[in-house]
């Protein structure tokens, strides 16, 4: 029996990519697919996936992405472009028998097995040394402190995170935290140097953070978005930006529901003082 191929194309931001990858790789496993994967560069994304991942699935360029795409249109497969309309993506289905199935797609999709599964999955992807290297550096940190991720968005974010996440709130509630854990200290993951530097000034606990240029969807860039992702994952508790996948994507690798944004939050403050004051 011949196997089915799978094409995912990507698009969007780091996180919006990853979410679809890691998708595509639960999937594609689960149905004993082959797995293609067109990552494309473009102005407002500089990094291949290689220079993120020690990634063990196949790229395929552009030319290659024309044949798979017209012989899932043309012949025994599926062609579906889920980024503008039925964006319902959690209803693909493979039981057809389709020879090549060709899904672009900025959002997640699967079923509902994937919920509990993302945080095994994302963490297959192995990062390259040079971001492996960043996050051991706050092993210890992390290791020997109570510590809260806290996951700013503010530089070319959508409005609606802007305005439901204003930098405000972030300062409020990190104090609010440390009233209640009087121990904990800060990861801090923020896209705008002066943001960071306004939270620092005006925050009650100790907050560390990587140190990074900033240079915006420059390789070296997301590099340390990647690192910042995998860091925030390891925390106690999220503070996250409202409507941002890069703040849900650090919760769904962490695989528990200790997170909160200004518009929701999964537990109590007589819950989140438990879990921060545990063990000390």
């Amino acid at each position: 029996m011949r196997r089915r191929i799978f094409v995912i194309s990507v698009s969007g931001g780091l996180c919006n990519r990853l979410g679809v990858l890691i998708c595509a790789a639960s999937y594609s496993e689960k149905h004993n697919c082959i797995l293609l994967v067109r990552w494309p560069i473009v102005d407002g994304f500089q990094a291949t996936l290689p220079d993120l991942f020690d990634c063990p699935y196949r790229i395929i360029g552009e030319r290659e992405d024309r044949i798979f795409r017209y012989l899932a249109r043309r012949f025994d497969g599926l062609h579906m472009d889920l980024n503008y309309e039925g964006r319902k993506t959690e209803t693909l289905s493979f039981k057809a028998p389709r020879f090549v199935t060709y899904l672009e797609t900025i959002e997640k999709f699967g079923e509902p097995y994937l919920d509990t599964q993302f945080a095994a999955f994302s963490h297959r992807l192995i990062p390259v040394p040079a971001i492996q290297s960043n996050i051991r550096a706050f092993d210890d940190f992390l290791r020997s402190n109570t510590v809260v991720g806290v996951s700013v968005r503010s530089t070319r974010a959508h409005p609606k995170t802007i305005e439901a996440s204003p930098t405000r709130w972030f300062i409020e509630r990190i104090n609010f935290l440390h009233r209640l854990a009087p121990h904990i200290k800060v990861f801090l993951s923020c896209d705008d140097a002066g943001v960071g530097d306004h939270i620092r000034r005006s925050v009650t606990c100790p907050i560390v953070a990587l140190d990074k240029p900033f240079a915006f969807n420059s390789t070296e860039s997301i590099r340390d978005a990647v690192a910042d992702l995998y860091l925030l994952g390891r925390t106690k508790y999220i503070l996250g930006s409202y409507w941002s996948s890069f703040s849900e994507t650090a919760f769904e690798m962490r695989g528990d529901g200790a997170f909160e944004t200004s518009q929701s939050r999964s537990m109590d403050d007589s819950r989140i003082a438990a879990l921060l004051n545990a063990g000390v």
